[in-house]
């Protein structure tokens, strides 16, 4: 599909038309908008920051808020920390001292109880009250949120596979206020975002991560360890935690010999530093296949940002 832009001069109508926003077209404003950012660049180009990118977040949150109270329901914006929008951090390095300590980890993150997965944190508050209302209005919260699925906008991507939402909703009426084509907004939203999935997807095809990965399982068997990637090694630790319930002293230590064993033949293989380098070399490739949907993207959402601006301002 194209990704040149749809929402340029009909955006005022968009706003106007759309009738969910609570002051869209008129001098009344709602309480609790997302306070200005400073340094905000209005009209600038390029790939928002942290800053731009959380405001961008909770505008729309906020614009969902108003949709829902006019739908009758409540819906509480929930605002993340700004660690969340910022570049995410290179995997850590084999450090083989702190294996030997605590293998890979997995005990330390076991909530009281047993089990074998972290604590998620507090539920979502808009779970807890939709969850409290009785099952029609659950049906209707739900409807009113994410429209009906007899309304579908599909987006192509590259690959010919589908992406699909609802048209209806209102989340996808927000959408459409800020981004001003919901098929546009879905189809780069996506690419852009699935850039580092698309960029280990061609990474694991690589016959030198193959090859590297070969080398690793080799020198895993001589140590009597038979996984087929490290992946495979994390995963059969998780399932022994899983198993051993409230038993997990015992597990530890074969955490910590399997997690040994997988540092050792990372660093004799070099496994990481091939897929470091593997990692950046077809991530630089899948930015230069898809430049021209993250251009369109950028300013997507910097049109997006002048028009939340406005809208709550």
């Amino acid at each position: 599909m194209s990704v040149s832009r749809f929402i340029g001069q009909r955006a005022a109508a968009v706003i106007c038309a759309a009738g969910l926003l609570a002051g869209a077209c008129t001098a009344d404003e709602t309480d609790g908008p997302p306070p200005p950012i400073d340094g905000l660049t209005a009209g600038g180009g390029g790939e928002l920051n942290a800053d731009e990118r959380r405001f961008l977040f909770l505008a729309e949150q906020e614009l969902v808020s108003r949709c829902m109270a006019t739908e009758g329901f409540r819906y509480e914006v929930v605002a993340p920390p700004l660690a969340d929008f910022q570049a995410e951090a290179p995997p850590p390095g084999v450090d083989l001292d702190n294996r030997r300590l605590v293998g890979y980890g997995y005990l330390a993150g076991l909530p009281a109880g047993g089990g074998a997965h972290r604590d998620a944190g507090p539920q979502d508050p808009n779970a807890i009250y939709a969850q409290s209302l009785p099952p029609e209005r659950q049906q209707g919260f739900q409807t009113a949120l994410f429209g009906r699925d007899d309304q579908p906008v599909i987006a192509e991507l590259p690959d010919g596979d589908t992406v699909s939402v609802n048209a209806g909703g209102c989340l996808s009426e927000v959408r459409i206020v800020l981004y001003g084509d919901l098929e546009t907004w879905l189809y780069l939203d996506y690419v852009t975002n699935n850039l580092r999935a698309e960029a280990a997807t061609r990474m694991l095809a690589d016959d030198r991560h193959r090859a590297a990965v070969d080398r690793w399982r080799s020198c895993m068997q001589a140590r009597g360890f038979d996984y087929q990637t490290p992946g495979d090694a994390r995963d059969a630790v998780a399932d022994m935690y899983v198993a051993a319930g409230a038993d997990r002293q015992a597990v530890l230590a074969q955490e910590i010999q399997i997690a040994v064993a997988d540092g050792e033949c990372d660093l004799e293989t070099g496994l990481s530093d091939m897929v470091d380098r593997l990692r950046q070399a077809h991530l630089a490739q899948v930015e230069q296949d898809r430049f021209g949907e993250i251009l369109g993207f950028q300013e997507l959402q910097r049109e997006a940002l002048d028009r939340a601006e406005d809208l709550l301002r």
